[in-house]
């Protein structure tokens, strides 16, 4: 399985066996930033158009406007508290929101 692959399913984020609770007051041996989250990439997009509208200098816009238009799902940053191992490695949550259709128009006058 690949790391993309992986990455993309909510439970194999990274190996949690290989993590373990450091001894009480003290702090483990983990580096900074360990726990990071897959590239982050959005497409939105819009389409706009102008009429002309009742006389000279009037118009009408209509737009349509579309984001995150794959609907790609991003999962957030797995869980970090190795105490909670219910959570611990585990994306509970996604980091961008799914696709967003929008329509609108605008009288110019």
């Amino acid at each position: 399985m690949s790391r993309w692959q992986s990455c993309r399913k909510r439970q194999l984020r990274f190996q949690h066996q290989r993590f373990a609770v450091p001894a009480q007051y003290t702090f483990g041996n983990s580096g900074r930033d360990a726990f990071r989250s897959p590239k982050f990439w959005n497409l939105d997009t819009s389409i706009f158009r102008q009429f002309p509208f009742w006389g000279e200098g009037r118009r009408i816009e209509f737009r349509a406007e579309a984001f995150n238009i794959f609907n790609t799902v991003i999962l957030g940053t797995p869980g970090s508290d190795i105490s909670n191992l219910s959570s611990f490695g585990k994306a509970n949550s996604t980091a961008n929101s799914s696709r967003q259709l929008q329509l609108g128009a605008k009288i110019i006058f």
